[in-house]
């Protein structure tokens, strides 16, 4: 209690001197700062002195200790031999304290031993580094090593010593029981040091004892290694006796030190010597025979063989048949032992005693076979009955299987007087037979095999039955018809009706710029075919999965090939047929070849014809097909495209259509579209067409629509796919300046008539070309007559989408846009604007038939018939 009290005294004195002097520092500090001079850089008070010791604590390194006041750089020297350990600060009163020398050599590597340092003379081989050099030999160095760690009696062992040369070697090898004394000596020996020790004949554990010395210095080495007992024996002789039978045996020996001695303990108190011995025993039973061997040097080794010694036991046989007759000539035999019954049906064999398999055999008759344990002189009564020569009988259920499953229950019925085993045959190609399932045994009537996972389209079988006399026969040959059906395709296909069904009504709900890609994509035309093959595809599953069809009333059918090709026909519908379409950008173009983009398409049409002109007969040719450009008017319509399938998958494209107004073609005329290098590997015909090569295509001149599909991309500006007529026939020939200049000097009157004939003609011709070209302005002419189609395909658009307002919008354009044409334009489009008329007229006659609503068709017809007399007739009067 009062240490406790103390205790708490102490530490409440404590807190109070700290306290205390806390506090004396902040007063003193706020003073001396208040009253003394600080530093001008810190503010710290310069003249501040814990310990009173006149240095204040700025100079003081220990301004608690009013001993120690100044910090001092001195080596530390322990052992006073002249050389230090390091160079050291320390503060102290102006003095250095002990084991401090203010100056001194770096270097000792041991300050506790004087005679430790860089100035002694290193004393070799004493574990001691004396001079602080780790180059200067301080220690002695040995090892051995043997190649294993376990010999066999008398094998040579071999061991490589290393360590310091010129050093003096002693080696000891400590054996059991001292029983070698083996020693070897090397004086001034250099390394490694190769030997082997030959005398290890003793079984035991060794050690090798190297001691390596220089002068009263030495190091020592060991290595163990063990000799084991690697004597090996052989016996040979039969262990196997019948009582009254000598025993004969011979052992041989090896692995030891020759010679050896053999020692036999033959287990019923009977020993004898010698590698080879005989003996009889006098009682049966089984004897452990121990055979011990020994070597010259001492060595033993023991085993241990099992010699059995049976009794040998009387046994009359009596043999009869079924009905109690004694058979003689019955041979009966056990193991290696048989004899022959003689007239009276009997007997008499020596059989040694254990458990016999007993035969009983005579031609005419069944084998007979039986188990009996020999234990004693007996009697053994034997029946055997005359062989069955017939074979059995089996009859299939089924001659025919049919299975959707790919499992199928084989059942069979035998006709046989014992019991039969049946295995059954399969054979899948008409070639080869082979067992397919574990024969059944002891079949007495009916049996049945069960097959699983057949996969072949039809498969054979047959049965082989053998009975108890080894009487076989096979079952007629019959088939299983594999049909695979997969009802699931069917649920599947009904979704997709239902899919294919909505968006055909979606469809009807399209706009007319979609309307138009459905259409040249046949969109709606490839869905409903879709619907047509889903519907019967369903039809013909339930057909096959529901109906009897399978089996022999369709034995002329390939079940197979029908169910493999509706379903192929499933998955092209999946991976092909689109199913939705989103336009992703379009643009429309209106482009003329110029005579160069003509040259461009006419040099490999000719190409692909395998047709040759001059350069002149080109040029000429080229002309005439620019001018036949004039025939036909083309809108180019870009639609980047994106298309989703059936199975879902989703391809971005752009389609190409191009409507076509083709005026005046002729027969030689073909319509050649030339599709870019780049691309012609990869366009897609939806219209169809005739690849002539080098990225042409003829399509029909009676088209009225070109369209087909190219990969998506991303810049079409430079992407131009001409249309045109092509005609291959040279223009008319008329005579060359080669032709006129080179005749015949007689023929000049000739010539000069010539030359004016071809003067008047090129004039003409000049004339005439001017001419139309003046009236024509063909370049106008051109794009007016294509601006006209344009109006006119819309228009015909509008009234297909049944909008009839804004047809009639669109012809009123036409109307006034007629006015502006040159008379030679009107020409041309005026049948065009006629067709457009009548169409107008028939829809506007329908849909008011359709309103009920005669009286427009009284009044409106007849005013728009006559409007459009009197619009475009007098115009064209004589042109035509």
């Amino acid at each position: 209690m009062n240490n406790s009290n103390n205790r708490k005294i102490k530490r409440n004195n404590s807190i109070l001197s700290i306290s205390s002097l806390i506090l004396i520092l902040i007063m003193f500090s706020g003073f001396t700062f208040a009253e003394n001079e600080t530093n001008e850089t810190t503010g710290t008070n310069l003249t501040l002195d814990f310990d009173n010791d006149s240095y204040n604590f700025a100079i003081d390194c220990d301004d608690s200790n009013p001993n120690i006041f100044t910090n001092m750089t001195g080596y530390l020297d322990v052992d006073g031999d002249g050389f230090a350990i390091g160079e050291f600060t320390v503060c102290t009163n102006g003095t250095l304290p002990e084991n401090y020398y203010e100056q001194s050599i770096i270097g000792d590597c041991n300050d506790e031993e004087g005679l430790i340092n860089p100035n002694t003379t290193e004393v070799l081989y004493n574990n001691i580094d004396d001079d602080c050099n780790p180059a200067t030999l301080d220690n002695l160095e040995v090892s051995i090593s043997i190649s294993k760690s376990e010999y066999d009696i008398g094998e040579e062992v071999s061991y490589i010593i290393t360590g310091t040369p010129n050093s003096n070697v002693t080696i000891d090898l400590e054996s059991p029981n001292n029983y070698y004394d083996y020693q070897a000596n090397y004086i001034e020996q250099e390394m490694p040091i190769i030997d082997s020790i030959l005398t290890t004949s003793k079984i035991g554990d060794y050690t090798i004892k190297v001691k390596l010395s220089k002068g009263e210095y030495f190091e020592e080495a060991n290595a163990t290694f063990t000799i084991s007992n690697s004597i090996r024996t052989n016996i040979e002789g039969d262990k196997d006796l019948i009582i009254g039978e000598e025993l004969e045996i011979e052992a041989s020996a090896s692995g030891g030190v020759a010679p050896y001695t053999y020692s036999w303990n033959l287990d019923d108190g009977n020993v004898k010597t010698g590698s080879s011995i005989t003996h009889t025993y006098s009682d049966g039973g089984n004897y452990d025979v121990i055979l011990t061997i020994r070597d010259s040097q001492g060595n033993t080794k023991t085993k241990t063989i099992d010699v059995d010694v049976d009794e040998l036991y009387d046994v009359t046989f009596v043999v009869k048949d079924l009905e109690g007759n004694l058979i003689k000539g019955v041979e009966i035999s056990a193991d290696d032992v048989s004899g022959t019954t003689g007239s009276n049906g009997i007997i008499k064999l020596s059989l040694v005693e254990g458990e016999k398999i007993i035969f009983a055999y005579k031609a005419g008759y069944e084998l007979f076979e039986m188990s009996k344990d020999i234990d004693e002189d007996q009697s053994i009564d034997i029946r055997i009955k005359t062989t069955d020569t017939t074979a059995p009988k089996i009859t299939l259920s089924k001659s025919s299987i049919d299975t959707d499953s790919g499992d199928a229950i084989i059942g069979y019925r035998v006709d046989d007087s014992s019991k039969v085993s049946c295995t059954l045959f399969i054979n899948e190609d008409g070639s080869e037979w082979w067992n397919e399932k574990e024969t059944q045994e002891s079949i007495t009537d009916i049996g049945e095999f069960k097959l699983t996972g057949i996969e072949s389209d039809e498969t054979y079988y047959k049965i082989e039955c053998i009975d108890s006399e080894k009487n076989s026969a096979y079952s007629d040959i019959g088939n299983i018809r594999y049909v695979k059906i997969d009802s699931s395709k069917s649920d599947e296909s009904k979704e997709y009706l239902d899919i294919i069904e909505l968006e055909l009504i979606n469809i009807k709900t399209l706009d007319i710029a979609t309307s138009k890609v459905y259409d040249a994509l046949h969109i709606k035309e490839a869905l409903q075919v879709a619907k047509k093959d889903f519907a019967n595809y369903d039809q013909r599953m339930y057909s096959l999965l529901n109906e009897d069809c399978i089996g022999t009333s369709c034995d002329n059918r390939d079940f197979e090939i029908e169910i493999e090709e509706l379903d192929n026909n499933l998955d092209d519908h999946k991976e092909k047929t689109i199913l939705t379409l989103n336009i992703l950008n379009d643009k429309e173009i209106i482009d003329y070849p110029e005579l160069n983009d003509v040259k461009n398409v006419l040099e490999p049409f000719l190409k692909s014809i395998n047709k040759t002109l001059t350069d002149k007969e080109f040029e000429k040719l080229a002309e005439k097909n620019y001018g036949l450009q004039s025939y036909q008017n083309i809108i180019l319509k870009i639609y980047d495209i994106e298309v989703t399938y059936l199975d879902g998958d989703i391809e971005k494209k752009t389609l190409i259509i191009k409507k076509l107004n083709i005026n005046g073609s002729s027969s030689s005329q073909k319509l050649i579209e030339f599709i870019p290098e780049y691309l012609s590997e990869e366009v897609e015909f939806i219209t169809e067409s005739k690849n002539l090569g080098e990225h042409m295509f003829e399509m029909d001149s009676d088209l009225d629509e070109i369209a087909y599909i190219i990969p998506l991309r991303s810049n079409k500006e430079d992407f131009k796919p001409w249309t045109m007529l092509v005609d291959e026939s040279l223009p008319s020939r008329t005579p060359t300046g080669y032709f006129i200049f080179n005749l015949n000097s007689k023929d000049s009157i000739k010539s000069i008539m010539l030359i004016s004939i071809f003067l008047i003609l090129i004039s003409i011709r000049l004339l005439f070309y001017f001419d139309i070209h003046k009236k024509l302005n063909f370049g106008k002419a051109k794009k007016d007559f294509h601006q006209m189609n344009m109006l006119i395909n819309d228009c015909l658009d509008y009234l297909d989408a049944k909008d009839y307002s804004k047809a009639v919008l669109i012809y009123k354009e036409i109307r006034m846009s007629y006015e502006k044409l040159d008379n030679n334009v009107k020409s041309k489009i005026y049948e065009p604007i006629i067709k457009l008329v009548e169409i107008l007229n028939e829809d506007f006659i329908k849909k008011n038939i359709e309103q009920n609503n005669k009286s427009i068709l009284d009044n409106i017809l007849p005013k728009l018939s006559a409007d459009l007399r009197n619009k475009f007739s007098p115009s064209i009067e004589g042109k035509r």
